[in-house]
């Protein structure tokens, strides 16, 4: 970034560029900070929603392995496998069904019109199902066991498969509060990160501030070798060259116009007039800066608005 200095000893303003080294340390920590609250919500957001559908998982089997221990068989010639709902004891509005080997339909739940097609002829054992504006969560449990336990001889094993689905409102009610929870944990130690991070930044900015504001300050003598300083009577040698010292703060900063050129001193016409210095002022408002700039032109050279170019 290009800067064009105004010298303004009679007033100086503070204007720190936008992209200051302070403002742009405190945003990359900011930023940092905002991109480690975001990884570290959605980290635990994640995790706790695989532990929980892990854990849901494990309750769907428990309660297929309940459906399975209520299957017997009839005790006839038949030899058909039946459900006793009486020994029933899942929650009603979980949705089950029970296929025999032969894909024979052994029962059903009454909330229900059955497991799509895609469901059961999936590999996976979860599937996902949508009814009554409600999700589910389901498994697919297939098992061989022996039904018939009575008879010294035990009859055959049979393979059953077992299509229980729960629904996930109280699941996803859970996840939404682990990551509300996350959430307000995450911006909270954001602010307060960030306002450590804002203060010591400034803190450690600080004398390299202190020596920006000194650096602004000049301080200057003129060297005039024929001053000679009055000092008492008889004149003693007690005298300079120098003047005494000005000091004055100058600041750099984009004004709204620049200055293209400037005549100082220039040599005197024939006609004895001295009308060639001036300053060439380009763009913006050439009245503000006029009015704050200190020339050291006399008085009667006069200054001329050339505002259009």
């Amino acid at each position: 970034m290009h800067y064009v200095p105004i010298l303004t000893p009679s007033g100086t303003k503070n204007l720190l560029p936008k992209n200051s080294i302070k403002r742009q340390l405190i945003i990359a920590v900011v930023v940092s900070q905002l991109l480690l609250a975001i990884g570290l919500t959605a980290a635990i957001v994640l995790y706790s929603r695989s532990q929980l559908l892990a854990a849901f998982d494990i309750m769907l089997e428990g309660r297929a392995d309940e459906i399975l221990a209520v299957i017997h068989d009839t005790e006839d010639e038949t030899g058909t496998l039946m459900l006793d709902r009486e020994r029933l004891s899942v929650p009603s509005d979980d949705f089950f069904e029970v296929w025999d080997e032969n894909n024979k339909l052994i029962s059903r739940s009454k909330n229900w019109q059955g497991a799509p097609p895609s469901v059961l002829v999936s590999g996976s054992p979860i599937f996902q199902v949508a009814n009554q504006q409600s999700s589910y969560r389901g498994i697919i449990v297939r098992k061989m066991t022996i039904f018939d336990q009575e008879d010294e001889h035990p009859g055959p094993l049979k393979k059953v498969t077992i299509v229980y689905a729960s629904s996930t409102r109280d699941l996803t009610h859970r996840i939404f509060q682990i990551g509300f929870f996350a959430v307000a944990s995450s911006l909270l130690l954001f602010l307060f990160a960030g306002l450590f991070a804002a203060h010591e930044v400034s803190r450690g900015l600080y004398p390299m501030q202190a020596l920006a504001a000194e650096a602004k300050r000049v301080s200057a003598r003129n060297w005039n070798p024929t001053h000679y300083n009055l000092t008492g009577a008889n004149n003693p040698p007690l005298s300079s060259s120098w003047s005494g010292p000005v000091i004055a703060t100058f600041v750099a900063s984009t004004p709204p116009l620049a200055i293209t050129e400037l005549m100082y001193n220039p040599a005197t016409r024939t006609s004895g007039t001295n009308d060639n210095a001036n300053v060439d002022l380009r763009g913006g408002n050439v009245d503000a800066l006029v009015n704050n700039l200190q020339l050291g032109v006399a008085q009667n050279s006069g200054a001329t608005n050339n505002a259009g170019g």
